[in-house]
């Protein structure tokens, strides 16, 4: 995954950052993808991260609005600490997980 960085970088624009990546994960299969846009000094799980999502049920975007259950995942955190594109089962085995971090990893599985 470290590979599309490069490209990335070379981006001057979200909307376009975020097309390449969704096109990044449609080559590698995924199914569901997401993207969090974060203001400066704000944390990835942050309720003022735009995020922008592929393939997630309405229901699981509703539940990810309430900044309760958001601030509960912790793959945007773990990403940004890993500093490479995650997946989900990388994501769920890096570190350990907190009870509500796991309640979040449970939903996504019914997104």
């Amino acid at each position: 995954m470290q590979k599309y960085f490069g490209q990335i970088e070379r981006l001057d624009d979200l909307w376009d950052v975020y097309r390449y990546i969704s096109g990044v994960c449609d080559e590698q299969g995924a199914i569901r993808t997401s993207y969090h846009f974060s203001p400066i000094f704000s944390a990835p799980n942050s309720i003022r991260t735009d995020v922008y999502a592929n393939g997630y049920s309405d229901e699981w975007l509703k539940l990810y609005d309430k900044e309760d259950f958001r601030q509960s995942d912790p793959i945007p955190a773990r990403t940004m600490k890993h500093g490479a594109l995650l997946k989900w089962s990388d994501a769920m085995t890096i570190e350990p997980n907190t009870l509500s971090q796991r309640s979040v990893f449970c939903g996504n599985a019914r997104a």
